[in-house]
């Protein structure tokens, strides 16, 4: 008979051969296993159990050693582990993990059956050092198929399940590895904390309290701590992070709200307002772009784009819904429906499609926290002083032993990993897009939204010279509310103000504020001025006489505001025999809205006798073209006169002079009412005496010859063509026959001096000598050429 042994030796053990056996009756086979009592240093790889997948033998005795480089830690994980069931309470088969560097923070486990207590499979374990081994033993009864697997050597990191505890205000770490609670972390002023959720980037904790009515953020190494939130809100049970984009949102069910802010708590915004229609909102979660956020209703799910645009309602007749989350590994929503006794745990696609229902147990009736990671889901339970977890895919339910003193309650729920991977961070999240108040992402950009209130009207400043203390009067601002968006507005009364209209000011400055506030505390402010100063006159830098030939002066400090309470003259004196042209090329005075001229400028000749006609102006000019203003004396003396009042000011003026010869300037037309020539002076812009046209009844086209100064003119009712020299004492018919109602040009520099006209209704042009004889066509009326209605030469006149 021969009996097969099977001897497992370590690797020393093989070498040197050293195998003692003893025998007395039987002859023995010797089998040497080199799978176990190794070591294993490469970077990644993989083990199993001797003989997986078959039984593995009776009596193992096996340990494997993992070695990692310096710096390095190691990351374990078992795929598969099937040992001997341990029905009776007792590990017959077992496996022990543990680190054998001394002092090492690692705590060893032992399990048996199917795993330690985490969901079934993986089981995964992180070294504190770069050492770990793992040991095998089992007895000699029954064998099952052990276990598969790999390791690899990764940089030290932590993972946890955060949990916000309620009854002592402070959050649970439970290590992702080791399934221990660590110690707990105290939250300041907080009584009931209970929402939860984490900034990677700043390495913030946001948390919720909805009993001292807050929202705060306290940094992982719980050094510094801040009250972000603690007006306008409820009851905030639910708030999310998008640190991408920098932004903050919460739901507040007792207030019927999901509202937006900064990181920092300002510029906050309704995404859901009031009065949408959700009914106790408690939870909020965002798209893992962050682009999209979605909140659940009593009895239903909605969602928008990341500024609240774009209400979609996701899922709607749901019973009553407590969480909501999005699954940080296939951007995928999941909420809890309670329906009494027992709840159903769903899932769906955010674009809405393949809506599923995961499990369905009591256990999710009454929980209060909701998070996952890559292999499980995890919730706390408001009866059991637990953090229940399930296997994704798995059908077991379990709980985790908390380590600590167990707290009555568990809230909020966040799977933290220290080396997250972070989404390159949106230029919103960088320097808030450099808008004023919130800044959303949009396409490969982002849009700028403001939220204070916008102020329709605030009154002007007021600047009044006096001699004592004045009542001011004005009218109330107005503004809007932006936190609804564009489309809906919301008129806002004013929270407070510091004078009211009709009260009285006292001499010197005083700043009226106007303060508004919307629903969630933006503010804006609507302020004005009201200075009261005393009336002084002066004249410093005028009051000068100027007789250069040519020259330029200015209004007092121009092109800055000239003074107030200005009281300027200045004279111009020409050389005998010479007149002044006087030309404003700026002129910028007090606005004359009202039709009331508060600061004037008036150019006078102080002649006695004078035909100048003085000028007085106010605004921007006395009704030509703005600039350049002429004027043009009649003698060789102007003066010009600045006077201004005690409130507004403008830059005033710039003007130049020169001394020329007298001459005239006329706009020159013909007045058909009253048959005559009717001239109006360039320079004065007023209207001189008409001169008649003798037989005359409707004068219509009008032209001069400068040589002979005799003015050229038609009548289309009379059918003529004449002509009267300046002064209106010699006059000529020119043509009076053969023509019907026509327009007359003329030249008296060419061709010995010719005359051109048009004649519309005989529909010819024609060209005669200046007095009208030798007549000629230039268009005949058979040329095609309809109603010819105006001639005109060129400068040349060829």
């Amino acid at each position: 008979m021969l009996l097969s042994l099977i001897v497992y030796l370590s690797p020393n053990e093989i070498e040197t051969g050293t195998v003692r056996l003893e025998a007395s009756c039987y002859d023995f086979k010797i089998k040497v296993n080199k799978r176990c009592n190794v070591t294993l240093s490469n970077s990644t790889g993989t083990f199993t159990s001797p003989e997986y997948p078959n039984a593995y033998p009776s009596n193992l005795n096996c340990t494997w050693r993992l070695q990692a480089a310096e710096g390095k830690v190691i990351e374990l994980t078992f795929d598969d582990v099937q040992l001997e069931a341990d029905t009776d309470g007792q590990c017959y088969d077992s496996i022990t993990i543990a680190d054998p560097t001394p002092g090492s923070e690692f705590l060893p486990a032992t399990f048996c059956n199917d795993g330690p207590g985490w969901p079934s499979h993986p089981i995964r374990f992180l070294s504190t050092t770069n050492q770990l081994t793992i040991h095998m033993k089992t007895n000699n009864i029954y064998a099952a198929s052990g276990f598969s697997a790999r390791y690899s050597q990764v940089q030290l990191r932590t993972e946890y399940i955060f949990a916000v505890e309620t009854d002592i205000a402070s959050f649970i770490r439970f290590d992702r590895f080791s399934k221990k609670g660590s110690p707990l972390i105290p939250l300041p002023g907080s009584t009931f904390p209970f929402a939860l959720t984490f900034d990677p980037i700043s390495a913030y904790f946001y948390y919720t309290d909805i009993q001292e009515k807050f929202i705060a953020r306290i940094n992982i190494k719980v050094d510094i701590h801040d009250i972000l939130v603690d007006d306008h809100i409820g009851t905030p049970s639910g708030i999310a992070v998008a640190y991408t984009t920098g932004l903050m949102y919460w739901a507040d069910s007792s207030r019927n709200e999901v509202s937006v802010s900064r990181l920092d708590g300002t510029s906050r915004k309704y995404i859901s307002p009031p009065d949408s229609g959700c009914e106790t909102p408690r939870a909020v979660a965002l798209s893992l772009d962050h682009r999209s956020v979605f909140w659940n209703c009593r009895q239903s799910i909605q969602g928008s784009n990341a500024d609240g645009s774009g209400l979609v309602i996701l899922v709607d007749g749901l019973n009553d819904v407590k969480t909501l989350q999005i699954d940080p590994y296939d951007n995928v929503l999941y909420w809890i429906n309670a329906l009494g006794d027992t709840a159903d745990l769903e899932r769906i696609n955010l674009n809405g499609t393949d809506r599923q229902t995961v499990y369905s147990h009591p256990l999710f009736a009454d929980f209060h926290g909701f998070t996952m990671d890559r292999f499980a889901l995890f919730w706390s339970h408001a009866k059991n002083a637990a953090l229940y977890y399930i296997a994704r895919g798995g059908n077991t339910f379990n709980s985790i032993s908390i380590g600590v003193e167990d707290p009555l309650a568990l809230e909020g729920l966040y799977y933290y990993r220290s080396d997250q991977e972070i989404s390159a961070q949106h230029q919103c999240a960088i320097d808030n897009g450099q808008c004023s108040e919130l800044c959303f992402p949009e396409g490969v950009s982002f849009v700028c939204v403001g939220v204070k209130p916008s102020i329709l009207s605030c009154p002007s400043d007021v600047q009044m010279y006096t001699q004592g203390p004045q009542q001011i009067s004005w009218q109330e601002p107005t503004a809007l509310s932006r936190i609804y968006g564009v489309q809906t507005q919301v008129a806002l009364p004013f929270r407070n103000r510091t004078h009211i209209p009709g009260s009285t000011f006292n001499m010197g400055h005083t700043t009226v504020v106007y303060i508004f506030e919307d629903d969630v505390g933006n503010e804006a402010k609507c302020s004005f001025n009201i200075d009261l100063s005393p009336i002084t006159t002066t004249n410093e830098g005028c009051d000068v006489t100027l007789s250069n030939s040519t020259g330029t002066f200015t209004s007092p400090e121009y092109p800055n505001l000239y003074p107030r309470n200005l009281n300027c003259t200045w004279h111009l004196q020409a050389a005998e025999g010479k007149v002044i042209e006087l030309t404003f090329d700026d002129v910028q005075l007090e606005a004359d809205t009202d039709g009331q001229c508060y600061d004037t400028i008036t150019i006078s000749d102080p002649t006695p006798g004078s035909d100048f006609h003085p000028a007085t102006f106010c605004g921007d000019g006395p009704g030509w073209p703005r600039y350049p203003i002429r004027f043009h004396s009649t003698t060789n003396q102007l003066t010009i006169h600045m006077k201004t009042d005690v409130t507004d000011e403008a830059t005033g003026f710039s003007a130049r002079y020169s001394q020329v010869n007298p001459r005239t300037e006329y706009i020159a037309a013909v007045g058909t009412d009253i048959a005559s020539i009717i001239r109006f002076d360039r320079f004065s812009t007023t209207r001189l005496p008409h001169l008649p046209l003798p037989r005359s009844t409707r004068p219509s086209a009008l032209t001069f010859d400068p040589i002979s100064a005799y003015f050229y003119y038609t009548d289309i009712q009379e059918k003529i063509i004449a002509r009267m020299n300046i002064e209106g004492d010699t006059r000529d018919i020119l043509v009076d026959d053969h023509i019907g109602s026509g327009s007359v040009r003329h030249s008296s520099r060419v061709y010995n001096g010719l005359m051109y006209w048009a004649d519309s209704s005989r529909n010819e042009v024609s060209v005669s000598r200046l007095d009208g004889t030798s007549r000629k066509y230039i268009s005949p009326p058979d040329s095609g050429c309809e109603t010819p209605r105006a001639v005109t030469l060129s400068l040349d006149h060829r």
